[in-house]
């Protein structure tokens, strides 16, 4: 006798049987991670699909995909040995090209640190002679194991960035980021003419000797936080900016600094020194911090981001924020496919910046101008600098936030979108389209 499935107990069978397919296809499919495995299935039964949420049944997925993988490697020696099998090579070590290329450089190993780099051929055989680098570090996407750092290398070209280099690292020392650019240097010659990264002393430094033509510039939104986390150290101090408008803004002028040439950094300091003078004491703890800091350890010419195109290391910020979803940290050896995946091919870390964003550089340039021919004195410059709206909190977050104004499907312009990309996760095509570009 067959059974009558009726209502709800008809959905949560459904239910039951798609969450079952995407288990068993994560059992035997260790190359596209859970998360594309998921959409897939859901995308090919959507009904079924509408009450399944990815993120409670997550680790569900990743262990079925975990078994029979072997041991993550622990050691160095370990890693280094399984990077280099060829079969581990052909499935995480090469790029997703059509015709595939090295995506895993080489792993080295000395007795204070240990790193290895990931690099597109593709990319590293088409760069220009004259290179704009972007440079950070994030821990939160990094494998369980000796590494402690991710640092991505970007390189700006035609006005969009590109990943270059992906570097592990067991350490964050001078000694090991000197060794990392010497090594880097050797094999591939990079000429940058201007180099954006944070404030950490040991890489500026060891920037500084391997490439001393380079201009290096540093991120206003970390100089923004660094100020901001230390203000909140100060007894009282931020208490007493809430109470005091006047307060309040003479603080937020200093946010604005870097916004200046080197050569009047100085000078804006010392007015807007006498300026917290008015308000007694209140001021002297971070007037001392922000001169021994910035004015006397980092310098004038390491803070200004004068007519810099892109001030900031946002557009990486957002980058490795968004490896953080999809590279999640409680994985370990599963988290080289996604690396693979995600990095692999020379992936663009923006397409277009915010309509918001231009106009606020458009502002700031054309003050600067002013500023720099003498028609607005320093005062001036930053009483129009207090206009902008949050520029203390502002992170460029293009890739997840930007609103597609087109409904409609980018290839025929007749049907609306409805099939998100990977990695990118926009919504560009319809699925009629993307099923015929798949065929073809």
């Amino acid at each position: 006798m067959s059974t009558h499935i009726h209502g709800v107990q008809e959905a949560a069978y459904n239910e039951f049987k798609l969450n079952d397919r995407i288990k068993n296809r994560c059992k035997v499919n260790k190359n596209a991670t859970p998360r594309v495995v998921f959409n897939e299935e859901c995308q090919m039964d959507r009904k079924s699909s509408k009450n399944i949420q990815f993120g409670r049944r997550q680790r569900t997925y990743q262990r079925c995909q975990r078994q029979g993988i072997p041991r993550n490697p622990k050691t160095l020696d370990e890693i280094k040995t399984y990077l280099e099998q060829e079969e581990v090579l052909n499935r995480i070590g090469k790029t997703l090209h059509c015709e595939p290329k090295m995506f895993y450089q080489q792993t080295v190993i000395t007795a204070l640190f240990a790193y290895c780099i990931f690099a597109s051929e593709s990319i590293l055989t088409n760069l220009p002679a004259i290179l704009n680098m972007r440079i950070d570090g994030t821990f939160k996407v990094v494998p369980a194991g000796p590494f402690k750092q991710l640092l991505i290398i970007c390189v700006d070209v035609s006005g969009h960035s590109f990943p270059l280099f992906y570097v592990l690292l067991t350490r964050k020392t001078q000694a090991a980021y000197m060794h990392l650019f010497k090594q880097l240097q050797s094999k591939w010659k990079l000429t940058p003419m201007t180099i954006t990264t944070d404030y950490e002393r040991g890489l500026r430094n060891a920037l500084r000797m391997h490439y001393p033509s380079a201009e290096l510039v540093g991120c206003w939104f970390q100089f923004i936080q660094a100020i901001r986390k230390r203000a909140s150290k100060i007894s009282g101090f931020m208490t007493f900016l809430k109470t005091d408008s006047s307060a309040k803004k003479l603080y937020r002028k200093f946010y604005n600094i870097p916004l200046l040439k080197d050569d009047k950094i100085n000078i804006a300091f010392e007015l807007l020194k006498q300026e917290a003078s008015s308000f007694g004491t209140r001021f002297n703890e971070f007037i001392k911090y922000f001169h021994d800091q910035w004015i006397l350890k980092e310098g004038p010419s390491s803070m200004s981001v004068f007519l810099q195109s892109h001030r900031t290391n946002n557009l990486l910020e957002s980058y490795n924020s968004n490896m953080k979803v999809r590279v999640p940290k409680s994985e370990e050896l599963i988290k080289s496919n996604d690396y693979a995946k995600v990095f692999a091919g020379g992936t663009q870390v923006y397409a277009k910046r915010k309509k918001k964003y231009r106009d606020r550089d458009n502002f700031i340039n054309t003050h600067q101008l002013k500023f720099e021919k003498g028609k607005m004195s320093v005062t001036e410059f930053f009483d129009k600098m207090g206009e902008l709206e949050d520029c203390d909190v502002y992170i460029e977050d293009d890739d997840d936030d930007e609103i597609e104004m087109d409904p409609l499907c980018m290839l025929c312009i007749t049907n609306n979108k409805t099939t998100m990309l990977e990695p990118c996760n926009h919504l560009k095509f319809c699925e009629e389209c993307v099923n015929e570009l798949m065929v073809t």
